[in-house]
């Protein structure tokens, strides 16, 4: 039996670590995320900006890049923004940076609200609005039309009846100067108007946007007459308390995105990442001791 050369132990060794670092390599690839910075306003460099190492691509009000950071990072948005103009928003679809790091993105940064150490700025007021939200209604087909037309005709013909009635229900005399005073040729008494529907299952009469046949869209109200509010609209946030874009896995609230607004108001903020280890301290979300 021919003994095995030295070297082919070596060789196996080579190609099974060759076949993990390609391994390695496409679960890194798989990973990368698409990163987006809206600017405030034109970049001041279109093209390719190099920041912090990070090569963005800018166009417009808007720079690029792709990476494998599940987390964004205040330093590198510090870095892109002292080269392009101050940040309105930072992060990937997974993942954005909260408020509070906007501002301390854009400390220093000319064309921005937010001011230098030991500056003060005055800062416009935010007036929060509600969202104007799309109201569809369905189109009325030939069919329902003419019947609404034919209810409208019987409507009309009841109301004239009913005043031909009262008409000669009156006494003659009081009769007589309703038809023969002057001005008053030809007019007859009438009914007050109304509008009739041709169904009674209107949940909230005084809400136009909420009858049965209405979408159901998130704003805490019940939009389709079914007797629950917001049913498959409300998105799962986590409660993040120190805007640092990362929340309390613990604190778990179901809400429109429209809420957002309120409860950033009130001090703390509704996020989609839930993994925050210390929400007491914007600079620790991982490797909590």
């Amino acid at each position: 039996m021919k003994t095995p050369e030295p070297g082919w132990r070596v060789r196996a060794v080579i190609g099974a670590m060759l076949i993990l670092t390609g391994g390695f390599a496409g679960a890194a690839q798989a990973q990368n995320f698409d990163y987006t910075a809206q600017l405030r306003g034109t970049s001041r460099v279109q093209g390719a900006v190099v920041a912090s190492g990070i090569t963005w691509q800018c166009s417009g009000a808007q720079c690029r890049t792709r990476g494998p950071w599940p987390i964004p990072g205040l330093g590198a948005c510090k870095a892109l923004a002292a080269k392009v103009g101050a940040v309105t928003s930072y992060g990937h679809p997974g993942a954005g940076l909260a408020p509070k790091m906007i501002e301390q993105c854009n400390v220093g940064v000319a064309g921005s609200l937010t001011a230098a150490p030991g500056a003060s700025v005055m800062k416009p007021a935010v007036v929060p609005m509600r969202p104007v939200v799309p109201v569809t209604t369905p189109a009325l087909d030939s069919a329902r039309l003419r019947t609404r037309i034919s209810l409208f005709d019987n409507l009309q013909r009841e109301r004239d009846q009913a005043g031909k009635t009262a008409q000669a229900a009156l006494p003659p005399a009081i009769g007589a100067l309703a038809t023969q005073r002057p001005g008053t040729a030809g007019l007859r008494l009438r009914t007050p108007q109304r509008v009739v529907a041709s169904r009674g299952d209107d949940c909230d009469d005084r809400e136009a946007t909420a009858h049965p046949d209405a979408a159901e869209i998130c704003d805490n109200r019940d939009n389709n007459c079914d007797g629950r509010v917001d049913e498959g609209q409300t998105l799962r946030f986590y409660l993040d308390a120190d805007g640092d874009g990362h929340g309390d896995p613990g604190r778990i609230v179901d809400a429109c995105p429209a809420d957002q607004r309120s409860y950033a108001d009130s001090g703390q903020w509704l996020v989609l990442t839930g993994n925050d280890c210390n929400d007491a301290n914007p600079d620790q979300w991982h490797d909590c001791p």
